[in-house]
């Protein structure tokens, strides 16, 4: 007799199969949504180890319901925050120039600091700072090209109270510093008159 066929094969019942298959399709759908596994799902090892500690079939069909709610209510309520995350986008790009952080944010809209951090990466593909870094920069190379405003004045304008903190995320984004993107701001203009005056 060969030592596999020494081995007791393991036999599963309807149930306990059907379990085996519906599991699958919960991690699957899981990972599918990009969430997060192990407050969901627990680790593998422990899950498939749950699945075989029901007593019953009974007991196997009530474990699973469970989990399955469980999982459906998630993949519900991350929906419902992704289309969240369209309404603070939109907040943002009108506020902008506010005191806003994640913090701020997470109580005007009910939701999390640190789950609102995640969801806005995976929606936007940037790190919420970024995004607000990127977005008040943009707005102070406009103010700095078309008005005659001081750097200190469009700091303020744009959201940034400390200058210093200002001149360094404007050289860190636009790789110059906001005296020299207005100088060459101008320089541009008058080639643009120059050129203009020619014709």
């Amino acid at each position: 007799m060969t030592a596999s066929s020494r081995m007791p094969t393991r036999v599963f019942s309807p149930p306990r199969w059907f379990s085996i298959e519906v599991l699958s399709t919960l991690v699957h759908l899981v990972k599918m949504n990009d969430m997060d596994e192990q407050s969901l799902l627990s680790d593998y090892e422990n899950l498939y180890k749950n699945l075989f500690n029901q007593k019953t079939p009974k007991n196997t069909m009530e474990w699973m319901k469970r989990l399955s709610l469980s999982v459906m209510r998630a993949i519900s309520l991350e929906r419902q925050a992704e289309s969240q995350v369209e309404r603070i986008v939109r907040y943002v790009n009108r506020n902008s120039s506010e005191p806003l952080s994640l913090k701020t944010l997470s109580c005007q809209f009910d939701i999390s600091a640190p789950y609102l951090g995640r969801l806005f990466h995976k929606e936007v593909g940037k790190s919420f700072t970024t995004y607000l870094n990127e977005l008040r920069l943009r707005k102070a190379e406009e103010l700095l090209r078309y008005t005659t405003l001081k750097a200190n004045e469009i700091a303020e304008r744009t959201g940034y109270a400390n200058v210093n903190y200002f001149y360094t995320l404007f050289k860190k984004y636009k790789g110059c510093y906001p005296s020299e993107s207005k100088a060459r701001a101008s320089r541009d203009q008058e080639g643009v008159v120059h050129s203009l005056k020619q014709k």
